[in-house]
């Protein structure tokens, strides 16, 4: 999804900023920081004071994307904290730190996110019986159109899309673990459920392998599965794990037999799981051709035919593109392979031509086509086109078509997408919450 150049980029425009996030470990009950032992973050007598931590005046933002608020002499709890953006009420807040009193001062980080059907105006925090007033935000507005509508924001930490587990069980979507940025050093563990026959995210099982991002993640026979991955930047795990929906737990599989790596090309194909075409180390670009089959049956692992090419730095561009007994992988974002699952075999073909200056940023499998989504970057951190280019390619007729559903959330990258039965979801992304289905 990132080339080389774009990670430079993130990394050199954000490093102030996840310095300044630090996000620890979630906690149990499913908050994205867990408080510190015995914390004293107020001052007796002291009233609480609160600003924003980055947005300034007259900076535009748009709705779904977050925010952060710094203050002294804060609660500790996020129930304790009403935030409205022009009178309409946020939908969740989290701690993102907390610091005990140091020379009279006890500073709190809080995030949120702006939430839909609101306008530009201000925003006010209420703490107890005292309101403190923010100032004015811009906003910019996005809302549905014949294409794309929105659903309830993600309410779990933010999700990168390169980074996070995804996977659909039984009609029901769930996502979890990432990071905020896909070269930050914040890993998060919590696992949530969305149900879309009432619109609702559910929080699950924090997965128990700690926190981490870049891992695999596929779903077999109604159980997901999730491993490998980065716990910290520069380490990498090859433990594998089973979810059971059902009963909401997590089981210890069989730890992954290839090499240790942090972003492969994973896949579900009948009852076998797939990973494989992965990076070693993202700082030395070192990749592996390598695929193996998992076989949830006896809890086994077993390769197969390597990719006869030189693997891509960065496979999550397109993840899970299934259609029939053939998974499809984008080669330097541009070469399709095919492999058939029948004869082990793998087979280029085509070279995908999208707009000049785009780069994939998200895909997925509809009615036997394969959608592109292409979002433009030109160099400039941030910069990023007003609207995402969608294509659809049919491997039957070998043809790319543009199509015309325009993407209706904000510009964005490192979206997510999935399916449910034939509704397509796609948002996330660096610093936005909100998610958008598919009305065609």
């Amino acid at each position: 999804m990132f080339s080389q150049m774009r990670s430079f980029y993130y990394s050199a425009l954000l490093l102030l900023a996840l310095f300044v996030y630090s996000c620890s470990k979630p906690a149990a009950d499913g908050s994205v920081n867990p408080q510190p032992t015995n914390p004293t973050t107020s001052t007796p007598g002291l009233p609480p004071t609160a600003k924003f931590a980055y947005y300034k005046q007259g900076q535009i933002i748009s709705t779904g994307e977050t925010f952060v608020i710094t203050g002294e002499n804060l609660p500790t709890n996020s129930s304790d904290y009403s935030i409205k953006v022009n009178g309409t009420e946020v939908s969740h807040v989290e701690l993102i730190d907390i610091t005990p009193v140091v020379s009279g001062k006890a500073l709190t980080q809080i995030r949120s996110c702006v939430p839909q059907n609101t306008t530009s105006g201000e925003v006010t925090l209420k703490v107890g019986s005292q309101t403190i007033n923010l100032g004015e935000m811009t906003i910019r507005r996005y809302k549905e159109n014949e294409y794309w509508k929105q659903i309830t924001d993600f309410p779990g930490s933010p999700k990168d899309g390169s980074t996070p587990a995804t996977m659909t069980l039984n009609g029901k979507a769930y996502i979890g673990l990432g990071s905020l940025l896909d070269f930050s050093g914040v890993r998060y563990d919590d696992f949530w459920e969305y149900d879309p026959s009432t619109n609702k995210w559910t929080k699950k099982a924090n997965f128990p392998g700690g926190n981490r991002n870049k891992m695999a993640s596929f779903s077999i026979g109604g159980k997901g599965y999730v491993g490998m991955g980065s716990p910290d930047y520069g380490t990498i795990d090859k433990g594998f794990w089973e979810y059971n929906p059902s009963t909401d737990k997590w089981t210890k599989m069989k730890d992954f037999p290839g090499e240790r790596r942090e972003v492969s090309y994973y896949f579900t194909i009948a009852n076998r799981g797939y990973i494989g075409i992965y990076t070693i180390d993202s700082d030395s670009g070192k990749t592996i051709n390598q695929l193996w089959e998992y076989n949830p049956s006896n809890d086994s692992w077993k390769q197969k035919a390597s990719l006869p090419a030189t693997a891509p730095y960065y496979p999550n561009s397109a993840q899970n593109l299934v259609i029939n007994s053939s998974s499809y992988l984008l080669v330097d974002k541009k070469d399709l392979w095919q492999y058939d699952q029948n004869q082990d075999k793998w087979s280029q073909l085509t070279t995908i031509t999208g707009p000049s200056g785009y780069d994939i940023d998200y895909s997925f499998v509809k009615n036997n086509l394969i959608y592109l989504g292409f979002s433009y970057f030109d160099g400039t951190p941030g910069i990023y086109d007003t609207q995402y280019a969608l294509y659809s390619y049919n491997p039957a007729t070998n043809k790319l078509n543009k199509e015309a559903s325009v993407f209706a959330g904000a510009p964005r990258t490192g979206a997510n997408a999935f399916v449910i039965g034939n509704q397509v979801y796609v948002g996330l992304g660096i610093h936005s919450k909100d998610i958008w289905t598919s009305k065609w």
